[in-house]
């Protein structure tokens, strides 16, 4: 998320399976995998992004997409537009969360990937007991 704001914009796909691009720095979608749409919860993605990242971006879009013939099932997309340089950097202020069931969601790492004068950052989520 930060460095679709500090880069030129992008979009996150939830529900897109990711491989790694044979034709480009980076990755590329392989497939959709639509999930019930009470999976992706468009003010709790807000919510968290509003409280992981300073300062908070404008123009973010958190859009639930049906699919087209099981209207039940879907993908998410957060699409985060260019933001003004003066705005810039955007960094992230946490890297752990306390989910309403007692788990831990954290990013214990961030890792950076580098082609040319491109950079990517990545990080996975997990789940940890307390």
């Amino acid at each position: 998320m930060a460095a679709f704001a500090n880069a030129s914009g992008g979009s996150i796909i939830v529900g897109a399976e990711i491989i790694l691009s044979s034709l480009q720095a980076g990755e590329q979608i392989a497939a959709l995998k639509p999930f019930p749409e009470t999976l992706f919860n468009v003010d709790q993605y807000a919510k968290i992004i509003d409280e992981w990242l300073y300062p908070a971006p404008s123009g973010l879009v958190i859009k639930w997409c049906p699919d087209k013939d099981t209207h039940q099932s879907g993908i998410g997309v957060i699409f985060i537009p260019t933001q003004a340089p003066e705005t810039k950097p955007f960094l992230l202020t946490r890297t752990s969360l306390r989910c309403e069931d007692g788990h831990d969601v954290s990013a214990p790492g961030i890792e950076r990937r580098s082609r040319r004068d491109q950079f990517t950052a990545h990080f996975t989520a997990h789940r940890r007991n307390r």
